[in-house]
Order: structure tokens, then sequence, then C-alpha cells
């Protein structure tokens, strides 16, 4: 399930949303949950009984924009409330930091 907004962020703002992502990153290579678990812990997955690293099924690299008082999050976050509230009705409690 998804839901676009189109054209909500100009593209001038979104390069310079890239731009801080891209200077406070740290990235690392992404991880593939593991069966019989799920991402619902409000913490990022980190590599242990839970998830593993296989390119077969995901060669990424990805950093968390942690800083939950940021720009980049109360976006993302304003949006994600707001296609919750249009379309999908979910009780959202908690949000991950954004993947990026």
């Amino acid at each position: 399930m998804f839901y676009v907004f189109p054209r909500a962020i100009p593209k001038k703002e979104c390069k310079r949303l890239t731009k801080y992502c891209l200077k406070h990153s740290n990235f690392e290579k992404a991880s593939v949950i593991n069966k019989g678990y799920t991402d619902s812990d409000p913490e990022p997955m980190m590599i242990d009984d839970r998830a593993r690293n296989d390119p077969k099924v995901r060669k990424t690299n990805i950093s968390w924009v942690k800083d939950k008082d940021n720009e980049v999050n109360a976006i993302a976050w304003h949006y994600l409330r707001e296609a919750n509230k249009i379309n999908f009705k979910y009780k959202l409690d908690y949000f991950q930091p954004i993947q990026f």
C-alpha cells in the first residue's frame, strides 16, 4: 500500500534535504530480516539473530536519519500522518527514523 503526494516538496527543497542527509549519514550494508522476526522494533534493525546481510536479496547501503528533531524526519512524518489520515486510518503510535 502506498499514497502519493505529487509535487509535495519543491525540487530545490529536495536537493537541500538530500545534501543534509548525505552530510549526516553513516552508511552501512542493508540487512534482511530473518524468518520469524519483524521490523516492528522501534530501534533500527541490527545484524544479530533477527537479521543478516544477504546481497542476493538486498544489495544496497543505508543510513538512518536518527536525529528525531531534524527537518527530514519532521517532513516525512508529516506526510506519513497525512497519508494515513486520508487513506489508511491506522492507529500510529511511533515512527522509526527515516532510512536514507
